[in-house]
């Protein structure tokens, strides 16, 4: 027998997986699961999505590395944003950061593989939602900044391109 296993009962004392396993085993059967996934410890969720901040200062492409190794199996990446809903959670989680102060986060916003285009390191694509602070995107003196920071400071909170290679702190975001 063939077939597709649907959990629905999340309050089983049974954990889905070892329903999973006992039916696929048994008969066979696909797996799909309707309980709602938590958050892990350290994470905070939003809408569909569990968040992490990071206090430890990487490169743009150590903190993106870094991420995607923090939770195997759930695809974490440097954060999207991808509403002004979800800029105000993060600037909110920014802000009442312990002992961080008035640092800046490495996003996943980036114009590495085309310089002028930017694009999310997790391929969520490209937002109609932007963040930038004001006058950004600049290539500061004619540097190339194809990386993105979110600042938290009180004044002029926002994004703002910045070379790669600087070390700074940074946040994840996973699927729940």
């Amino acid at each position: 027998m063939t077939g597709k296993l649907t959990v629905t009962n999340c309050d089983s004392t049974m954990s889905p997986l070892t329903i999973v396993l006992a039916f696929s085993v048994a008969f066979g059967a696909a797996f799909t699961s309707a309980c709602p996934r938590e958050c892990p410890t350290y994470w905070t969720a939003y809408g569909d999505y569990c968040y992490r901040l990071y206090g430890s200062l990487q490169t743009w492409h150590h903190a993106e590395g870094r991420c995607r190794r923090s939770y195997p199996g759930r695809t974490p990446h440097l954060v999207s944003i991808h509403s002004s809903g979800e800029n105000a959670f993060i600037k909110q989680l920014l802000e009442t950061t312990h002992g961080l102060g008035n640092a800046c986060y490495w996003i996943g916003l980036n114009e590495l593989h085309w310089p002028g285009h930017y694009r999310w390191s997790d391929n969520s694509g490209y937002t109609t939602y932007l963040g930038w602070r004001s006058g950004e995107p600049n290539n500061a003196q004619g540097n190339p900044e194809h990386c993105v920071e979110f600042c938290k400071h009180v004044i002029n909170a926002g994004w703002n391109d910045i070379t790669c290679s600087i070390q700074m702190n940074f946040i994840c975001k996973m699927p729940k």
